[in-house]
């Protein structure tokens, strides 16, 4: 059997918070995260079911990471 997935993440943060989650008034506007998520599968069986074989590739690709960051 062989199968795929390919998904997509858009995480639109506009205003930049502070550590209480009020806006950050005098900060410049963020960019929205943007997320690729891709998945490929293989299972087969051999030789009259005695010996199984999966393989599973992922790969995911992030621009424009967004992250909260404290001071404290």
């Amino acid at each position: 059997m062989l199968g795929h997935q390919v998904s997509r993440f858009i995480n639109h943060n506009d205003v930049p918070t502070d550590a209480a989650g009020l806006p950050l008034l005098g900060a410049q506007t963020t960019r929205p995260e943007s997320v690729n998520q891709y998945e490929a599968g293989l299972k087969t069986r051999l030789f009259d079911r005695k010996v199984t074989f999966n393989l599973s590739l992922f790969r995911t690709d992030i621009e424009d990471s967004q992250a909260q960051v404290t001071n404290g």
